[in-house]
């Protein structure tokens, strides 16, 4: 049984499994490309890109088989780091550490996905933090240290109920970036 937590991504592998040509070619048409640009940018060739990717549909292919596949990330999550293990793999196998040096090979078991899609949502949240005025920002960062209202306020030289009242404001704003962003949708659980 497969379970994930995007629907697209059921149909996509479900359609596989029926050994449906459209399922196959929208994976390699929607994922491909940010594989060969990784792999390009990490000293490697847009045909090895392809020989990595088709390495990652065999692990998709068998995790199918077996009726193991649970995925708490996206799809393209999933094999982007499959690919990016193998990746540095075969650079490892190879000497060619140099450029990636300390950077240790991790089996892409479901705990690093999710962890890999935690850190993302951070970063995201992050950019579009820095991103407010300095006086949003602000006092989103105290609400967020869980600091009382009352010193936000004496703080600040106004009143609790502006504070609340701007705190709802400045959140509604940062929501409104962040989910106007791409990343958004593909992170969204």
């Amino acid at each position: 049984m497969i379970k994930t937590i995007h629907t697209n991504d059921q149909e996509l592998l479900e359609g596989i499994q029926k050994s449906d040509a459209r399922a196959l070619e929208k994976i390699y048409r929607e994922i491909l490309p940010g594989i060969i640009r990784y792999i390009q940018k990490n000293r490697g060739s847009e045909d090895e890109a392809r020989d990595i990717f088709q390495d990652a549909m065999i692990v998709l292919f068998r995790k199918l088989r077996a009726g193991d596949l649970e995925l708490k990330c996206t799809l393209n999550t999933y094999l982007s780091s499959i690919c990016r293990n193998l990746w540095l793999k075969k650079l490892r196998d190879h000497k060619e550490m140099g450029m990636i040096e300390g950077v240790d090979f991790i089996d892409p078991d479901e705990d690093t996905l999710h962890n890999m899609q935690i850190t993302a949502k951070r970063k995201l949240f992050r950019k579009y933090l820095e991103g407010l005025g300095d006086k949003c920002r602000e006092l989103l960062k105290m609400t967020l240290l869980k600091i009382p209202y009352k010193k936000i306020a004496e703080k600040l030289g106004t009143s609790e109920g502006y504070i609340k009242k701007r705190k709802f404001e400045c959140n509604k704003k940062l929501v409104e970036a962040i989910k106007s962003d791409p990343a958004y949708h593909e992170l969204k659980t």
